[in-house]
């Protein structure tokens, strides 16, 4: 991780804590946080916090080689993974991350240069790549249990 300053041009850096796992994605959350997947399939997500300049690690699971992540205005983070056919879903409330199974690795999806947003995508996309809008019915579930829309 590098910042900036742009007013004197200095860089200062962070080494990433797992050795071997350099970076991959790189989001920020509303709170200043930057997210980030490894490469390697550390198994890991990471926290930075940019204000006191620490570095929190996840251990999501072995072979989890983390591709692509986003926060949402929640400050949930998503994730997935290049070979694991599952989406992670990060809840900043518990502290917690939850697996969401899907049919397929994200690396056969970005393959077709889709992304995972999979509940967004038209019919004939979805059929190209093998899968259905039940594949995403485990994220919209717990959306939907989240914000308590389970009990209308």
């Amino acid at each position: 991780m590098s910042e900036l300053n742009p007013k004197t041009g200095r860089i200062e850096r962070w080494k990433v804590p797992t050795e071997g796992g350099g970076m991959h994605s790189v989001w920020p959350d509303s709170k200043g946080n930057f997210w980030y997947t490894y490469f390697a399939a550390a198994g890991k997500i990471a926290r930075f916090d940019s204000r006191t300049k620490q570095t929190k690690e996840y251990e999501i699971g072995k072979g989890f080689s983390g591709y692509g992540i986003v926060t949402d205005k929640k400050d949930r983070v998503w994730a997935v993974s290049l070979n694991t056919p599952v989406i992670m879903g990060y809840n900043p409330t518990t502290d917690k991350w939850t697996p969401y199974p899907i049919s397929v690795p994200a690396r056969r999806a970005l393959a077709e240069k889709v992304a995972y947003y999979g509940h967004a995508l038209g019919p004939l996309i979805l059929e190209r790549l093998g899968l259905t809008r039940e594949d995403f019915a485990p994220i919209e579930q717990a959306m939907m249990v989240e914000n308590n829309l389970d009990k209308a």
